[in-house]
Formats: structure tokens, C-alpha cells, sequence
């Protein structure tokens, strides 16, 4: 994987018109009323790509030839007053461009969205370095140039990032797969799963779950597990765990030294 390290600066952002689907069919079990949005945002040399998600599936995809974001989107709510206040923003702030869910007037990110939620998917160039926050449901990230990535629950995927990754996960499986530059975990709960990284792999600190880590070239190292399994397979550097509560570590093919409580 080409290591990308040019970011994107917007120059301006062209918002298409909405493409919109709004009816009381239901659009999903729970779903009474629905609006579809399709926007693409005309980016050129911006140094970050800021994404804040609410309820909701979350998917973000890099294209090599792109040179543009695609935002698509459903919306779903119980009320049709409700659906009218819920949006996807687009704003450039000096060299940031952020896209952002909105929901009605009480429902914080949707997580008291009484049955409301978005649907996000991004198209976004190969080499934009993003900064996500995502609140609840399942997630994914593949091919961008970092990642640093705040989750508050549902099961994340991670794939193909050419730089480093950063992650704050609260619940909700974690998988983490071909990173050409170091990964770093804090998580509360719920497996972790990292495999062919190119850098160093690090968990601050991981409550509960299994950790599981092969194909590292650098060290493995965890500062802090609470409860649950280790398995670290074919590391190239060094294995060392500071602190763990309970569970079994295991290790094979660890290159370097190897440093784990009695």
C-alpha cells in the first residue's frame, strides 16, 4: 500500500440538490416516515475530513479516482415532523470540512432519537485523512489515509487505512485489518481484532473482551487489560503486557522480547 500523506484542502463545496423519498411507507420495520439524500461535496487539498454520526449505520468507503465526496443517506422517523428536522450538514471551517447528522430538537446525536435514525454512507477520496464520532450502530471504515475514530456502541470494522489509527471504542466488537502505520485501542467492552499491521499495535486500555493480534511487524504492547483473553501471533518486534486482572495471554512467533505478569 502506497503511503499517502497529501491531505485534501477544500477550495469549495458544491452541494447537488437533495434526492428525496418522503412518504409514510415504511422504510424498515420501524419506520413510518423516510427521506432519501444524495450530496457531493467538490473538495480539493483539505487536510481533514471530519464526520459526526448519530444513530444509525455508518459506512465510509475511499475510492482511489475520486476526487469528491458522496454523502447518501435514509432517514427514518415515527413522526413526519420529526423526519422534517433531520438533515445532513456539509460546513468548511478554515481547513476542515465536516459533515454531520442532524436530528430534532431533543434527540442528542439520535441517541434519545425515539425510534429516529440516518443511515450514512460516505464516498470519500483514497488519501483524506478522517476524524469520525460515531454514536450507536454498526460502523465501518475502508481505505483512507488515517483514521482517528471515536465509537460509542455497535460493531466497528476497519480496513485497508494507509497511515495511523486511533481508536476510542465504548462497546461493541472491534475488528482492525491491514494498517500500514501504527494502531492504537482504548476500549471499554468487546472483542478486539487486529491483524497485519505495518507499525506498532497498542492497547491503553481494555476493560473487557478478548484481544487477539497477528501479522504485527512492530511490538505489541498493552498497557492495561482488565478481564478477557490475549493472543498475540507472528509479532516482528516485542510482546510486553503491564497490567491484566484475569484471563489467559498466549503468544507464538514473537520476534523480540517477551514481557507478561506472572
Amino acid at each position: 500500500m502506497k503511503n499517502l500523506l497529501v491531505g485534501l484542502a477544500v477550495a469549495s463545496i458544491l452541494v447537488s440538490p437533495f434526492v428525496i423519498s418522503s412518504s409514510a411507507l415504511a422504510w424498515g420495520d420501524d419506520c413510518e416516515f423516510t427521506r432519501d439524500i444524495k450530496r457531493e461535496l467538490s473538495l480539493s487539498d483539505s487536510s481533514l475530513l471530519t464526520i459526526v454520526a448519530g444513530a444509525g449505520k455508518l459506512e465510509i468507503v475511499g475510492d482511489a479516482d475520486r476526487k469528491t465526496v458522496l454523502i447518501e443517506a435514509k432517514l427514518c422517523a415515527e413522526r413526519e415532523s420529526q423526519l422534517a428536522d433531520m438533515d445532513v450538514s456539509s460546513e468548511l471551517k478554515s481547513d476542515i470540512t465536516y459533515v454531520k447528522t442532524k436530528f430534532a430538537e431533543g434527540m442528542l446525536w439520535g441517541t434519545d432519537s425515539d425510534g429516529a435514525y440516518i443511515d450514512l454512507t460516505l464516498h470519500v477520496p483514497v488519501n483524506a485523512k478522517l476524524d469520525v464520532t460515531d454514536s450507536s450502530g454498526k460502523a465501518s471504515v475502508v481505505r483512507a489515509a488515517s483514521l482517528v475514530m471515536v465509537d460509542s456502541s455497535g460493531e466497528l470494522v476497519i480496513e485497508d487505512i494507509d497511515g495511523n489509527v486511533t481508536v476510542e471504542d465504548s462497546s461493541g466488537s472491534l475488528r482492525i485489518n491491514r494498517v500500514n502505520g501504527d494502531v492504537s485501542v482504548t476500549d471499554s467492552s468487546g472483542s478486539i481484532a487486529t491483524s497485519y499491521v505495518a507499525g506498532n499495535f497498542t492497547v491503553e486500555v481494555d476493560s473487557s473482551g478478548s484481544i487477539s493480534a497477528e501479522y504485527i511487524k512492530g511490538s505489541v504492547l498493552v498497557r492495561s487489560d482488565s478481564s478477557g483473553s490475549i493472543n498475540v501471533n507472528k509479532v516482528g518486534g516485542e510482546f510486553t503486557v503491564l497490567e491484566d486482572s484475569s484471563g489467559g495471554i498466549e503468544h507464538k512467533d514473537v520476534a523480540g522480547k517477551v514481557s507478561v505478569p506472572d
